[in-house]
């Protein structure tokens, strides 16, 4: 991980990004990224590095490099929003979201209802979900959680324990071709 990585965060979304085939750098050149819990800033600094648009929403600290991102040959940029994510509007984000991201320090219960209304509203061609198993019960409920996230994620889905993940399962849904 580098010095300059804000936090872990950074190198779980490089390892999900190479698990899904989207690791060379400028691959997400112009997408536009909603990430769900971004402070301080780990995984929008490796999107914004992959040439994402990045807007970020919590109510927590960025990162001052994160904040200041603007890379003028991709036009990656970070838009912070500082505020919970049940308090997010329609008109906090642009019209278009390609990708949405989350790695919120809440279990799946919590945050499952946030991304189905994001997921809905913006229809997005990728999600990339770092799930809390934030109790030992909810492990032998990961079955349970991913047909919950197939109502209403882009398709196929696929899950798996990531080298940087603790307690946490890495979700990707969504056509990676359509990215």
């Amino acid at each position: 991980m580098p010095l300059e990585a804000p936090s872990r965060a950074w190198l779980k979304m490089e390892q999900a990004l190479a698990w899904s085939g989207l690791d060379g750098k400028q691959s997400l050149q112009g997408q536009v990224v909603l990430e769900l819990g971004s402070a301080p800033g780990g995984a929008s600094y490796s999107l914004l590095q992959h040439g994402a648009q990045v807007y970020g929403v919590d109510t927590g600290v960025m990162d001052p490099d994160v904040l200041g991102f603007h890379d003028a040959k991709t036009g990656a940029r970070f838009h912070h929003l500082r505020m919970a994510v049940g308090t997010l509007a329609p008109h906090h984000l642009p019209p278009e979201v390609d990708i949405i991201v989350s790695d919120m320090n809440l279990a799946p219960g919590v945050v499952i209802p946030y991304l189905e209304n994001l997921c809905r509203r913006h229809r997005p061609a990728l999600l990339i979900l770092t799930m809390k198993m934030t109790e030992e019960r909810l492990e032998s409920k990961v079955g349970e959680i991913l047909g919950s996230l197939r109502r209403f994620v882009p398709t196929p889905l696929k899950a798996t324990q990531l080298p940087a993940n603790r307690r946490e399962v890495c979700v990707v849904a969504g056509g990676l071709g359509a990215v």
